[in-house]
C-alpha cells in the first residue's frame, strides 16, 4: 500500500529561540493541523528532561508540528515509531531507544520532545530534531544520518522532512483504522531497548535501578524486570545501558 502525503502549512524561520516557541504561538492563535515549523537556527532548542539540543545551521534539521485532531496521549509513541521508519529510508540500522530517541549503532541521530501549550488536551506540538550531517557541535554519544546512510541517497533537509511528515501522517491514520496494538507492535520492532539489561532513572541525578526491558504494556507503558524478578511499569524516565543510551 503506497503512502500518502499529507497536506501542511509550512512556516520557515531562519533563527529562532526554539520552533516549538514559535508553534507555541501558533496554536494560541488557531493554527491549522498539520502546521509545520522550521528554522535554519535554534538558540534555545530543548529535548526531553530539560537538556538542550543544538541545531546547527545547514547540517541539522529542527521542526515543529501541531497536531490537532484524532491525537491523545500515546502521541510520543506515534510519532517515534514515524521518526523511525522515516529515517530507516535512509539508514536502515536507525532503531528506538525507549522512549522516543532515534539511535543508529549506539548514536542518537535525533530526539523528540512532546508538548501541550494550551488548554486543549488534544493539541499537541511534536518538535524533531534530527542530526543530518556530522559537524564540530555535535555532543559526544550522538552521530548523523550521513554518516550511516545507504550509499544511494542524498540527505537533504527537504526530503527529510517530508519523509517525516509522511510516515506521521499515515502512522496516526492507522491507529485510528488498526488501533493501538498494531502500533505498538510496529514500535517493539524497531525498539532497540528490549531484552537488555538496562538502568532507569526517573530524573538524571535520582540512583538507577537495574533490570531488563521487556515489552510495552497495553497502555504504553514501558515494563522492566527488576533485578529481584518483579515488574515494574514506568511512563517518565530515561534507560541507560552500560553507562550510555542504547
Amino acid at each position: 500500500m503506497g503512502k500518502t502525503v499529507p497536506e501542511y502549512t509550512l512556516v520557515e524561520k531562519e533563527e529562532v529561540t526554539s520552533t516549538n516557541d514559535v508553534a507555541s504561538s501558533l496554536l494560541h492563535e488557531k493554527a491549522e493541523h498539520f502546521t509545520v515549523v522550521t528554522a535554519n537556527k535554534q538558540t534555545a532548542g530543548r529535548g526531553r528532561m530539560g537538556r538542550q539540543w543544538e541545531t546547527v545551521p545547514q547540517t541539522s534539521l529542527a521542526c515543529s508540528i501541531i497536531l490537532t485532531k484524532d491525537v491523545d496521549d500515546k502521541i510520543p509513541l506515534l510519532i517515534a515509531t514515524s521518526l523511525c521508519k522515516a529515517l530507516r529510508k535512509f539508514a536502515p540500522a536507525a532503531n528506538i531507544k525507549w522512549p522516543n530517541d532515534i539511535l543508529i549503532e549506539g548514536g542518537k541521530v535525533a530526539g523528540i520532545l512532546v508538548e501541550n501549550p494550551s488548554s486543549d488536551e488534544y493539541s499537541y506540538i511534536v518538535g524533531i530534531g534530527v542530526n543530518l550531517q556530522d559537524n564540530d557541535a555535535l555532543p559526544a554519544g550522538s552521530t548523523s544520518l550521513e554518516a550511516h546512510k545507504h550509499e544511494d541517497l542524498v540527505v537533504e533537509k527537504s526530503n527529510v522532512l517530508l519523509e517525516i511528515l509522511t510516515e506521521i501522517f499515515n502512522t496516526l491514520g492507522l491507529y485510528h483504522t488498526e488501533g493501538w496494538p498494531y502500533i505498538s507492535m510496529q514500535y517493539q520492532n524497531l525498539c532497540g531497548s528490549f531484552d537488555r539489561d538496562i538502568t532507569w532513572k526517573e530524573k538524571p541525578d535520582a540512583t538507577g535501578l537495574k533490570g531488563k526491558a521487556r515489552a510495552l504494556n497495553s497502555d504504553g507503558a514501558l515494563l522492566i524486570q527488576l533485578e529481584n524478578g518483579t515488574l515494574k511499569t514506568i511512563t517518565t524516565g530515561e534507560i541507560i545501558s552500560q553507562g550510555k543510551s542504547l
